[in-house]
Parts: C-alpha cells; structure tokens; sequence
C-alpha cells in the first residue's frame, strides 16, 4: 500500500507540472522537493496506524488519519522551504496543485482500499477461527458465550473433550464428540487461530497436561479469565477461572 501512496504523490506532482507549465517532466528541483514529500509520507505513517487492518476497519475514522497526515507533511514540506529561503523557486500554483492533489488521492485511494476491507470483514475473512476444550459442559457453553460477547465475529471451529467426548446435563454426546486427539490429527484440517480452555483454576495438572499436548500446534493457547455462574458445582458466584497467556 506504501508504493501505492508514493506513486499517488508522484503522479499529483507530475499533473500539476503539466496542467501548470505543459511541459512532459518535472525538473530536478522539483523532483528533489516531491521525493522529500514522499520520503517525509512514509515516516509520518510509519509511526502512525494508517496502515494497520483495525485501523482500516473503521472507515472514517482511518480516512481522517491519512487526511490529516499528508496536510501535515505538506506544511512541514512548506516549512522547510521556507527555512531553507528557497520557496520563491518553485512555483505557488505547483505547489498547492500537488498537494491538493495528493490529498484527493491518497484520500480516494484509502476509501477505496478500506471499503474493500470491511467488504472482507462481513464476509468473514479476518474472523478469528478459535476451538474449545473442556471437559465440562457448562463451563464450555460459558466460555462460547463470553467469547462472543467479546467479539461476536468469531467463529468457534470446534469444540473438544479432553479424553472423552463432552455430554450434556442429561449425559447426552453434544459438540459432535469429537476429542483433543481429533484436534491434534486433523490441525490442518481444521485450521485454527487459538486454542481456548475451559477448565477450572484449581484443575492445574489437567491445565498443564492439556497444554503440553496441544504445544505442538502453531496456534496461540489460552486459558481466559471468565465469570463462573453454573460452569462448575460448589463454586461461589463471581469466582473466576484461571487466566495463563
């Protein structure tokens, strides 16, 4: 995206010559003044969120940002031409031909591209795919809701027993029975993000166990932090389960 926006300012700065002077080429000077524009861009936004995928998710938001960045290097550009007593070399009417001209593309650019992205947003491209396992049918149910309380894109793409295939309260199979070795075996089948385990904070040899082997896979392994109203018997309200990033 990068050279996307350095060629958008080329090409302002080259338009603007043309429609200014009707010559095929900027001169040196200029071409030296539009690289510093460019150069200035790419450090501007490389400390910025411009470019990151959340950013770009919210579209507005992100459009204000590549606004605002490019009207700052503009009049640091300005600035500097004028500290360096060369800015009645060069042409006013170039000038703000480029960077109106620059704005207007890289803000059209921008949209386009964020447009795009939500685009693959709603279509579920940067969901997070995430499988589940646990050995107790409530505190899973727990952990699934809270998950997508948290961020209702997500897409569970599996739910695991540990050594058994999990039941329900009336010791019916649910989830599909499928176990942590079918996790294991078909990883990349199954392809997922993170691994989310609902077990209870004091089960820790079962915790440690469990993460040992699923360590194998290139995944992230998580055991969240979730309010435990029913997942586990005896258990007060409000406690939690154990968080290990």
């Amino acid at each position: 995206m990068s050279i996307c926006d350095v060629f958008v300012i080329l090409l302002a700065a080259q338009v603007s010559w043309m429609a200014r002077f009707d010559l095929a080429l900027l001169p040196p000077d200029y071409m030296l003044v539009t690289i510093i524009g460019c150069v200035g861009w790419l450090l501007v936004v490389s400390k910025s969120s411009v470019y990151k995928i959340a950013e770009r998710q919210r579209l507005w938001s992100g459009i204000r940002k590549v606004a605002l960045s490019w009207i700052y290097v503009a009049t640091s550009v300005t600035f500097l031409a004028f500290m360096a007593k060369s800015g009645h070399e060069f042409s006013r009417l170039w000038a703000f031909g480029w960077f109106a001209g620059s704005l207007l593309g890289l803000v059209g650019v921008h949209f386009i591209w964020n447009l795009a992205i939500q685009q693959a947003e709603r279509a579920g491209h940067f969901a997070a795919r995430i499988a589940v396992v646990g050995n107790n049918f409530q505190a899973v149910s727990v952990l699934i809701e809270q998950v997508h309380k948290l961020d209702p894109s997500t897409i569970i793409a599996g739910v695991f027993g540990i050594d058994s295939a999990l039941v329900d309260e009336r010791h019916r199979p649910c989830f599909d029975g499928y176990t942590l070795d079918h996790l294991i075996h078909d990883y990349h089948t199954i392809m997922v993000d993170s691994v989310w385990l609902a077990l209870d904070w004091d089960q820790v040899e079962e915790i440690e166990c469990v993460r040992a082997r699923i360590s194998v896979l290139p995944c992230e392994i998580h055991t969240p932090i979730l309010p435990v109203v029913a997942a586990f018997p005896g258990r007060a309200v409000g406690q939690h389960i154990a968080y290990r990033p």
